[in-house]
């Protein structure tokens, strides 16, 4: 499940759904489909997103991953921190990161699922597949995002 297009997020302190479409090009939120063919079955999720912040100064983000609506990677919550699954700190202005990992989860069903990423940010905005700056120069890179599920027999 390919993400091409921009998308931004401007709330600050919370989970926020990434905007585009699934596999079939339905939605308003990139997330990727699957039914599994037995209750006995994994899902291997491999994930990779573009990402970048707005700003320059105190800004951190992170990623979780979404299976319908029950977060389930993410690591644990603890002190003030967020529970986030792949988090960095970052600063200087229009830097962009790529950020990839696998996740083997168990779903015990034969339903159809949908997984997705969640952004969270504090301080300033935060871009997908944004590269550069945003003055759209010829040396802007855009860049994609992307999803992959696989059906793991059980």
């Amino acid at each position: 499940c390919p993400k091409t297009d921009y998308a931004t997020h401007t709330t600050d302190d919370t989970w926020n759904d990434i905007t585009g479409v699934d596999q079939a090009g339905s939605g308003s939120v990139w997330c990727c489909k699957i039914t599994p063919t037995a209750t006995s079955s994994k899902i291997l999720m491999l994930w990779d997103i573009s990402i970048q912040m707005k700003d320059d100064s105190n800004v951190y983000h992170g990623v979780r991953i979404v299976r319908d609506s029950t977060a389930i990677h993410q690591g644990a919550a603890t002190h003030a921190n967020t529970a986030r699954a792949t988090a960095e700190g970052m600063a200087g202005t229009a830097k962009g990161h790529s950020l990839s990992g696998t996740f083997l989860d168990s779903p015990s069903s034969t339903s159809e699922l949908t997984y997705k990423i969640q952004t969270y940010h504090h301080n300033y905005a935060v871009s997908i597949n944004q590269g550069g700056t945003t003055s759209n120069n010829d040396y802007d890179i855009s860049q994609t995002s992307n999803i992959t599920l696989l059906e793991v027999a059980g």
